[in-house]
């Protein structure tokens, strides 16, 4: 990310203004995506992320230091997961589907930080002279890396490796006879961050992006949508 702003052919000042919007939209997109997640358990039953602190949008708490470094380095990163009891869960009779729903609810928070992001930029668009005011001009820049960010990480988190939400989720949905019982599931489980540094490893070095081909097919259907609402947005503005 950042060296791709200094290949970009912007001034000093102009990179610096943009890796500050880039790091506040990081911070928004990890804190809300785990933010989510804790909300989701408490709402469930759960208060062990209220008593870990992790019931709250404080940056602070949700952001990881190296995972922040890396996101602006080289485009993949991580928060602090947040951790919750199962066993707490009690909403529901169904713990598989509670334990999906706070899996699903980290990537369904970048969608609608996504959404969020959508409609404020294109009402920037519609409204006012980006160029001409630095502070619409920070707001508007914020706003789409939110979009781009919130999208990334919500496509690369439901990747159905271990240990992204997406694994939670498949995890829970295959019969438990197989997931017990299965050698090779067992293998496929104790090796997914090692897939997940081959994919990335690949797509940064060796030419192939696999990893960015299929994150752009988990969050087509989100971008098609985010699509049609910034339409009607401009349409409703009589921008087309």
């Amino acid at each position: 990310m950042i060296f791709q702003l200094l290949r970009s052919g912007l001034s000093g000042p102009e990179i610096v203004m943009h890796i500050i919007m880039m790091f506040i939209a990081i911070t928004l997109t990890f804190s809300f995506h785990e933010f989510m997640h804790a909300a989701t358990a408490v709402w469930l039953g759960d208060d062990t992320p209220k008593r870990m602190g992790r019931y709250t949008m404080n940056p602070l708490v949700h952001s990881d230091p190296m995972g922040t470094i890396l996101i602006l380095l080289i485009g993949f990163g991580w928060g602090r997961p947040v951790v919750y009891n199962p066993a707490a869960l009690r909403k529901y009779k169904n713990i598989r589907l509670m334990n999906i729903l706070v899996a699903f609810a980290g990537p369904f928070g970048n969608f609608l930080m996504a959404l969020a992001g959508t409609v404020i930029g294109t009402v920037i668009e519609c409204v006012c002279d980006i160029d001409s005011n630095s502070i619409v001009f920070v707001i508007y820049g914020i706003m789409s890396y939110l979009v781009t960010f919130s999208l990334g990480l919500m496509a690369f988190n439901l990747l159905p490796i271990n240990p992204l939400d997406g694994f939670k989720i498949l995890d829970e949905l295959i019969p438990l006879k197989f997931k017990y019982n299965s050698e090779g599931y067992k293998k496929f489980v104790a090796l997914g961050p090692q897939i997940l540094l081959i994919l990335i490893i690949i797509g940064r070095l060796g030419g192939m992006d696999i990893l960015g081909t299929i994150m752009g097919i988990i969050s087509f259907p989100a971008s098609f949508l985010l699509g049609v609402i910034k339409l009607l947005i401009y349409m409703a503005f009589g921008v087309l």
